[in-house]
């Protein structure tokens, strides 16, 4: 079955836990808006404001599950995509 385009994603960015060298961990889970149900296998992106092509990647776990780890502090962008949908930028 094909799963609906979701429009909205849960970011649990908190807590936000700061680490040495003005480091932090940003994390969450990835959900279709229309069911709750979390998204196994989407590809998550970030990038700073600032340079939108320095992206880092990673991919959601069985629970829709994402961290990246040891990120400089700054305002970042951060984007979703799952199977065939087109990327959304949150």
């Amino acid at each position: 079955m094909k799963l609906k385009l979701f429009t909205s994603i849960a970011l649990l960015l908190l807590p936000l836990m700061l680490v040495a060298q003005g480091r932090v961990t940003v994390s969450g889970t990835v959900t279709d808006k229309n069911t709750g149900e979390p998204l196994p296998s989407a590809t998550v992106s970030i990038a700073p404001s600032s340079d939108k092509d320095a992206k880092k990647y990673t991919s959601t776990d069985m629970d829709g599950k994402f961290t990246f780890t040891s990120v400089s502090y700054d305002s970042y962008v951060i984007g979703v995509t799952y199977a065939t949908d087109r990327a959304r930028i949150f």
